[in-house]
């Protein structure tokens, strides 16, 4: 794996400085190194170097050798201009032919968002085609797709879907041209300087970039995507959000685009879309994991297990609760996770289930999974933080062992700080808590960790702020 990034680096200090020899490009790639690590010894083939068994000269760092080459930052590009992403690329020169894509960043009515323009082979056959194009590209990592089609009179955005979660609000053709404006508020409102990258176009009849023509030589090296974006336009800011801690579903720890992270064949069963948890008013006491699949339909496929992770402050096990088939029917359980073997036969880890959790776990055959813990099995108070919140569907060979195929995952960027079933919180920290309606009173488990009132610290709230913060951009 080290290879192909070696490469690229070496291919940058070479376009800065093409005179360089191959000895001298080594010694400077050595020379900058970052040491990570204790136990360097010294280089016998370099004096006054040192050296790793396992880490060489370090971890390769590209703006240390350019630096030392005098090379200088030249920071962002302007915002505003209109940047070259796919060109030159001519297939059959027809409608669905994208010869080039194009993207700006502009301010449309105080609506900030990117300006796609798609050139096509012949735009006057664009209007009747029915052709459908394709923008796809992640932001922060995150997958979003746009697509417009051609109408008998005029270009459209396309109905919401799966293949068109970045909904453009304004669509024209002039010329050859494809133009779509897709707001920053349909991409997750990436931060200034956030990259868009993955970039392709896709039609019916064609990819941007494709491959030349049929040559093995030239097609195995021919770029996947385009070139990178970059945002340089203030995203604004997410509305508020409406999600309470006190009212089901919770807030949003994971979300999860369309499609498998992991090998198998997508039944909607197996494809994660999102998690959330709670601290339900009339569910005292109990704290509640919501996963979302495409589907459930008509019922839970034998032999699969939905997990839910996470991990418990002072506790150094790996919790679970999960749905699991593999005997049939459907049943719901709590364990823990192992770390991996060191030679592991077939599997990926140990999972241990420990016993069953709320009897009021379900399940809906539109992909909702519901999770009930007592708060109390694992000594779960008021302030904790629940780290490590993340979502695996596993199809199991041997629930033993751990063995199976991981099928779809996705992680949190943060914790869930449990704020007590006896109060309503948001996740945006603007949003003061307040006390819940008909509570009981029990807001950790058990009552003797109870404020009373709902009264919440903003101490408790502090540790959400990053994950206020970061959960506008997922």
């Amino acid at each position: 794996m080290a290879t192909p990034h070696t490469v690229g680096l070496i291919g940058v200090i070479l376009q800065a400085r093409p005179d360089l020899k191959p000895g001298e490009v080594e010694r400077l790639l050595q020379r900058t190194a970052r040491k990570i690590g204790p136990d360097y010894i010294a280089d016998p083939q370099h004096p006054g170097s040192t050296v790793h068994f396992a880490y060489g000269a370090g971890l390769a760092d590209t703006v240390n050798a350019l630096e030392e080459l005098g090379i200088t930052k030249a920071g962002l590009p302007a915002a505003g201009v209109e940047t070259t992403i796919i060109d030159g690329d001519v297939d059959d020169g027809g409608a669905g032919d994208v010869v080039k894509l194009t993207m700006q960043d502009v301010n449309v009515g105080g609506v900030t968002g990117i300006t796609h323009r798609m050139t096509v082979g012949n735009g006057a056959s664009v209007l009747g085609s029915g052709n459908s194009y394709t923008i796809v590209r992640n932001v922060n990592g995150q997958h979003f797709e746009t697509t417009v089609v051609a109408n008998a009179a005029e270009m459209a955005a396309a109905e919401p879907a799966e293949n068109n979660n970045a909904v453009a609000s304004s669509v024209s053709l002039a010329g050859d041209v494809i133009s779509a404006f897709v707001p920053y508020n349909q991409m997750g409102f990436p931060e200034f300087g956030s990259p868009i990258h993955n970039i392709r176009v896709i039609t019916g009849s064609d990819f941007a970039p494709s491959p030349e023509g049929g040559n093995p030589v030239t097609d195995a090296v021919q770029s996947m995507y385009g070139k990178a974006f970059t945002v340089l336009q203030e995203p604004g800011l997410p509305p508020a959000s409406d999600e309470k801690s006190c009212e089901l579903p919770g807030f949003t720890m994971v979300t999860s685009p369309s499609g498998l992270t992991g090998n198998g064949t997508n039944t909607g069963q197996d494809d994660l879309r999102k998690i959330w948890v709670a601290e339900p008013t009339e569910q005292p006491g109990k704290l509640v994991f919501t996963m979302k699949v495409d589907n459930l339909n008509p019922q839970p496929t034998a032999g699969y297990r939905w997990y839910v992770y996470f991990k418990v402050p002072g506790d150094t096990a790996d919790y679970f609760v999960n749905m699991d088939t593999t005997a049939g029917a459907p049943t719901f359980n709590y364990g823990t996770r192992g770390a991996l073997p060191s030679t592991p036969v077939g599997a990926v880890g140990t999972f241990e289930t420990i016993g069953p959790i709320d009897d009021t776990s379900n399940f809906n055959t539109d992909g909702t999974i519901t999770m009930v813990l007592d708060k109390a099995t694992l000594g779960i108070t008021k302030g904790m933080a629940i780290d490590g919140i993340a979502g695996s569907i596993r199809q199991t060979s041997n629930p033993a062992n751990g063995s199976g195929l991981t099928v779809d995952s996705a992680a949190a960027s943060g914790p869930y700080v449990i704020v007590g079933n006896d109060v309503c919180a948001s996740p945006d920290i603007n949003i003061a808590p307040t006390p819940a309606v008909g509570t009981g009173g029990d807001c950790g488990g058990t009552s003797a960790n109870c404020s009373g009132g709902g009264s919440l610290g903003w101490l408790i709230l502090l540790p959400m702020l990053g994950f206020a913060l970061r959960r506008r951009f997922r």
